[in-house]
């Protein structure tokens, strides 16, 4: 990873683009509801059980062209499935498809960053922490919910409640409740990382830069040599501080209309 990045066309860094695959294709198979449709160049996850939430319904894409040559199909079945919020995650350097999604109703809704690191450079931890492993998905999501104050079972509506064998969860307390959460899977070498939150009552602690070390210490020990995630903007620093490098940003670019209940 030391020399130059190998992106696909439209600007993802390679190992992250696969990185959000595996993320989608979690979502469309934690409930029956959910499915992963799959077009040249062109991958969306479509969760009906979170219509309202963009977050679990989201696209990716290889190049612009092969965007824009399905987006109609995707607003169909995105509408057909009774989702109402999805977003396109366009790299930040594909100016054109964002000047495009733009013009077709698409609002920008944000902008992530593409992270990396090697596991190399992970720290062993001077102390243990008490760090519950193979945390519940129910638990985890519910940490998010708190997190990013969605409503009790908005996470676990959105990824669904089967957790594949590949995903691992982590959970950290503070002060006897849990406070801390993630997830991680294996993919190749790399050590996907998602799910990151932290209950505001906690939050300032490091909790979450703590949590991470332990998940991927133990991730190196499975055999990964990089990790990768999408990072929100508030947590960017804190995933820098550990090792990682930011790759530039994802901007979300979210369609939104009106829900059945007005």
């Amino acid at each position: 990873m030391a020399g130059t990045l190998q992106r696909t066309r439209a600007g993802w860094e390679l190992t992250n683009h696969a990185n959000f695959l595996r993320y989608l294709s979690a979502i469309a198979a934690g409930s029956a509801e959910s499915k992963l449709v799959r077009r040249e160049g062109v991958v969306a996850a479509v969760a009906p059980r979170a219509s309202g939430r963009s977050i679990f319904n989201g696209v990716a894409y290889e190049e612009g062209a092969a965007l824009e040559a399905v987006l109609d199909e995707l607003r169909d079945i995105y509408r057909e499935a009774g989702v109402h919020a999805w977003s396109v995650w366009v790299p930040e350097l594909d100016r054109g498809t964002a000047d495009f999604l733009g013009a077709r109703g698409h609002k920008h809704d944000g902008t992530p960053r593409a992270m990396f690191c090697e596991l190399d450079a992970i720290p062993e931890m001077s102390s243990e922490i008490e760090v519950s492993r193979g945390a519940s998905w129910k638990q985890v999501c519910g940490i998010n919910d708190a997190a990013w104050g969605y409503s009790e079972g908005t996470y676990e509506s959105g990824m669904g409640r089967r957790r594949d064998s590949g995903w691992r969860g982590y959970v950290l307390k503070h002060a006897g409740f849990p406070a801390a959460a993630l997830a991680t899977a294996i993919e190749g070498e790399d050590c996907c990382v998602y799910l990151v939150g932290t209950v505001p009552e906690a939050r300032g602690r490091g909790l979450a830069g703590a949590l991470l070390q332990r998940a991927l210490l133990d991730a190196r020990e499975r055999g990964a040599r990089t990790s990768t995630m999408q990072s929100s903007a508030m947590g960017a620093g804190v995933y820098r501080r550990l090792g990682y490098r930011d790759l530039g940003g994802l901007e979300l670019w979210e369609q939104r209309t009106a829900s059945p209940a007005g």
